[in-house]
């Protein structure tokens, strides 16, 4: 049985090259089947997938389905990212970017992120989420998620004079 009492988090993320800063509020509910992350993808090791990911999950019949994505589909979408990219043959996807990457190596891991690669990893890890929560309980849940990561071009000829940072937007359900 929750309190009522509000929660709140808040903290700056490494992972982005620009000062980034979140906070999370949640008023407690008696079922207790909402929650949240926030993963810094230099804390996490997540290469050039993201500097940063954020998701909130809204359980329905039970706690567990939201609490299993919480713990487990991020990394899932870190191992399905690193698939796909291997599979896209794009450099860096696992350790992080070259110090001389090329112009156009440059190019074709942002088209890569922003295309179709990004989206199969994700549709992937959602997939696959969706079949382990379904071995462990009828709970369901919806998810959102934002996953953040600083323009390969912004050290290029290419880019603006205000830092860039791109964005994906991925959910599931009714949320």
């Amino acid at each position: 049985m929750s309190d009522g009492k509000l929660r709140l988090t808040q903290d700056t993320i490494s992972g982005l090259k620009y000062r980034t800063q979140y906070a999370v509020a949640q008023v407690p509910t008696h079922k207790d089947e909402d929650t949240w992350a926030v993963y810094d993808g230099a804390k996490h090791g997540f290469g050039n997938m993201a500097g940063a990911v954020f998701m909130v999950c809204d359980g329905h019949g039970g706690k567990h389905a939201a609490a299993m994505c919480q713990k487990q589909l991020i990394m899932q979408l870190k191992e399905s990212h690193t698939e796909v990219a291997s599979n896209l043959d794009t450099a860096g996807a696992e350790g992080g970017d070259r110090p001389q990457k090329s112009l156009k190596a440059k190019l074709a891991d942002r088209n890569n992120w922003m295309g179709n690669g990004m989206d199969t990893a994700i549709e992937e890890a959602f997939r696959v989420m969706d079949l382990e929560v379904k071995r462990y309980t009828t709970a369901g849940t919806t998810c959102s998620v934002v996953i953040c990561r600083d323009d390969p071009l912004d050290d290029t000829e290419l880019s603006s004079a205000d830092p860039s940072v791109m964005l994906k937007c991925a959910w599931v359900g009714d949320s």
